[in-house]
């Protein structure tokens, strides 16, 4: 693939119009395959940090949170693995099963 001006992008067996590119790869990957005349897109796309999250779901039979809310952080200096959970089944009991009360959470974890 190579972008030229005015919304074309070559690709191996011709040319395409095209509004948008959209990547759903990481930034710095995306920088590594772009061409040298995009050098411009290239800085930027290196420039911005990121780091890796697991987002895990949850579901247990019955109510067990001990308390009602949205959910909480998780405070770095108390486990820097985890980043905190949200309480689904609290503010979303619109997705609860029918045929009882569930609790349902999703845990977001930093990976090193």
């Amino acid at each position: 693939m190579r972008p030229s001006r005015g919304g074309k992008v070559h690709v191996e067996d011709g040319v395409i119009s095209v509004d948008h590119i959209i990547s759903a790869l990481p930034a710095k990957a995306l920088s590594y395959i772009l061409p040298p005349s995009c050098q411009s897109l290239i800085q930027q796309l290196q420039d911005i940090s990121a780091v890796t999250v697991a987002v895990v779901s949850l579901e247990y039979d019955g109510s067990i949170l001990p308390v009602t809310g949205f959910g909480h952080l998780v405070p770095s200096w108390e486990d820097p693995g985890l980043l905190g959970v949200v309480y689904d089944s609290v503010p979303f009991p619109q997705h609860n099963r029918p045929h009882g009360q569930t609790t349902r959470l999703t845990v977001y974890t930093h990976t090193f």
